[in-house]
Order: C-alpha cells, then structure tokens, then sequence
C-alpha cells in the first residue's frame, strides 16, 4: 500500500486546492497501518512525510465488499481502487489500476477538474 499512499500525501495540495476529501480505506488491520508509516517513504521524521489523509482499517472487507471491490490473481491481492464521489453523494469515477498507483491521482484529478 505504500507507494499508493505515498503518492496520495505528495499530492495532498493538488486534492486541497481542487475541494476534495482523499481517506484511504484498507483490509489491513490498524498494526499493519503503523508498520506503513514505517515504509520508507514515510520514515523520516519530517511533518511533511505523515500522511495526511484518514487511513482506515477494514479488516472484515465489509466495506470493500458493499463496494464490490474484488481481488485479483484469485483474492490473493487486494485490488486498488479510487473512487471520486461529489457532493450529492454520486460517483464520478471508479478508477482501477493495481500496478500504477500514480496513475489514480492523474485520473482523479482529471475528474475533479470537471465537477
């Protein structure tokens, strides 16, 4: 998860700037949350490398599987998903990339830009 993370926080102004609320949801369970915060791009001691977004724990999947958010390579891997909900509650994107997490800012972004 922590790349996905990191690139979220180094975009954190751009979601400010454009009135968006980023929260990350996860299965990991709230110990897993704190080894992230060890990961190295979030190790320094540094304000600016605390995530500054709420990282939720969704241990049972409950969340994910009200969503419909599945796993890939047979639920081996959790899948990543971003999704942009406006302020009447209404998605406007559900954006799936597993493998290149920066791409879910630029799509995001994009989809801010427009609503």
């Amino acid at each position: 998860m922590c790349p996905q993370a990191c690139a979220f926080r180094d975009s954190s102004e751009k979601f400010k700037k454009a009135g968006a609320e980023v929260t990350g949801i996860s299965g990991d369970d709230v110990s897993s949350h704190k080894e992230t915060k060890k990961c190295l791009c979030l190790n320094k001691r540094s304000r600016r490398n605390r995530l500054p977004f709420t990282l939720l724990a969704d241990e049972s999947n409950k969340v994910r599987n009200e969503w419909g958010v599945a796993g890939d390579l047979f639920g081996a891997l959790p899948r990543r998903e971003t999704y942009v909900v406006d302020k009447n509650g209404v998605v406007q994107l559900i954006y799936n990339n597993q493998f290149q997490p920066e791409r879910h800012i630029d799509e995001t972004l994009k989809i801010l830009k427009g609503i």
